[in-house]
């Protein structure tokens, strides 16, 4: 089914505007702050962060704020430094998931965590309520794409679930378009 057919027609016409400006960023700085504007349009995000994972390690490709400060960037600091990708329930779900899968979409329960540092730190520091973690397979590799929202915002509905796993398959593809411009890693196309 179409992505189209499953959006309301208010999200519809805010991805009309932003996903032509996502596409003009691929390759730029601002690629990261136009991916947000569009999953902020898209779920309401306030922080996301895009990572390629291989079997051995985890690589931050963009982690940006609405708000404009390095909060994401700084939180996914911690996140690499501390190793913590390897005791994140959530992405072990998702491998898990991709096993059998194309994609993976996983809701964390930040408020539960059982690492300390996961829960106050990488997601209470900033007041991260709610995490979306989407995931495609590409080949060895694991594209992945963070989506946070503070309590500010609450917790994502089930339609805004719905409404940014109904474009992640155009979302990857830009993603990995943007890496291959971008970066020295291996190719990572899925488009």
């Amino acid at each position: 089914m179409p992505f189209w057919t499953q959006l309301s027609e208010t999200k519809l016409m805010q991805l009309e505007v932003e996903f032509p400006k996502l596409i003009m960023s691929i390759g730029q700085k601002s690629f990261g702050a136009h991916l947000l504007r569009l999953l902020n349009a898209t779920c309401g995000a306030e922080h996301a962060s895009v990572f390629n994972l291989t079997k051995d390690d985890l690589v931050e490709i963009t982690a940006v704020s609405i708000d404009g400060s390095d909060t994401a960037h700084r939180q996914v600091e911690i996140y690499l430094k501390e190793g913590l990708w390897r005791k994140d329930p959530s992405l072990d779900e998702a491998r898990q998931q991709l096993r059998i899968e194309d994609a993976a979409v996983v809701r964390t329960d930040v408020e539960h965590l059982s690492n300390p540092t996961l829960r106050d730190l990488v997601y209470g520091a900033p007041h991260v309520q709610d995490r979306l973690l989407i995931c495609a397979r590409n080949g060895d590799n694991i594209l992945g794409l963070s989506v946070l929202r503070t309590s500010t915002k609450g917790p994502f509905t089930l339609d805004d679930v719905e409404s940014v796993r109904s474009i992640s398959n155009s979302i990857f593809a830009v993603v990995a378009k943007h890496i291959n411009l971008t970066w020295d890693g291996p190719d990572v196309s899925v488009a």
